[in-house]
């Protein structure tokens, strides 16, 4: 009997998407991105993997953080998200100027 079986990026048994009795298949969780995506580097902010200090946002556009959001929270995140962590003073001026670059932030709270 064989069963269809997709690991990674390839099929089983060599291209034919079933898998033979006694191949190793792996289960949905295996298969998902999330679980395959590589750490960060030690000397990167461990929550986006962007090089930036503790008191600056973190990088929205990262696939790590985006990747990792997505798992966490089950949406993407925005730029409220990746500044929830800076003080106001820091939030204030990272609003003012992704609006001059004419990014719209949608905010929950005034």
């Amino acid at each position: 009997m064989t069963l269809p079986c997709v690991i990674g990026s390839l099929t089983a048994s060599q291209g034919t998407g079933r898998a033979k009795e006694g191949e190793i298949m792996k289960t949905k969780e295996q298969m998902n991105p999330f679980y395959s995506i590589l750490p960060p580097k030690p000397d990167v902010c461990q929550e986006c993997a962007g090089k930036h200090g503790p008191d600056e946002p973190h990088n929205k556009d990262s696939l790590y953080y985006q990747m990792q959001f997505w798992a966490k929270y089950g949406r993407w995140p925005t730029w409220e998200d990746a500044i929830a962590h800076c003080e106001e003073r820091i939030k204030k001026m990272w609003r003012e100027e992704l609006t001059n670059l004419g990014v719209v932030i949608k905010r929950d709270k005034p």
